[in-house]
């Protein structure tokens, strides 16, 4: 093999294992740059008033207790219901419309429904429903 080859090959090597290095360390970054993200986000929605909740949606999948399970886009969370917690159903209007609501209790809800949840973080920083709205299935 020639000289020139070689050195070639091994200018290519090192070259290939800088790059997968540079990579591997700029995508660690970029993760940690996330969690750090996502810990300002609590901190904020701990700390502010105006951000009283965050929402989560879904269809149902159980209801354990003050426990309700949602489901959506193949992630599920099982969010436990504060007991002041507002819980209301949206009553089927005309058409696929929904056009009044009614408050129920946690009892009520079903296996199937679609709900949307309110969640409140928590200074330990989990989560707690503070109001739920049920659109029953049809």
């Amino acid at each position: 093999m020639k000289k020139e080859t070689i050195v070639l090959i091994i200018v290519g090597l090192v070259a290939f294992v800088i790059g997968g290095g540079l990579g591997i360390y700029i995508q660690s970054q970029e993760f940690m740059s996330g969690a750090n993200n996502i810990k300002k986000i609590i901190e904020v929605t701990q700390s502010k008033k105006v951000i009283p909740s965050i929402p989560a949606r879904g269809q149902i999948t159980n209801v354990f207790g003050r426990t309700i399970t949602l489901i959506y886009a193949g992630e599920s969370l099982a969010i436990p219901i504060n007991k002041t917690a507002k819980i209301t159903s949206m009553a089927a209007g005309v058409g696929t419309s929904f056009s009044q609501t009614k408050d129920i209790l946690i009892s009520d809800i079903k296996v199937g429904d679609a709900a949307n949840i309110s969640l409140n973080i928590l200074q330990d920083g989990t989560i707690e429903g503070e109001s739920v709205v049920v659109f029953p299935k049809r």
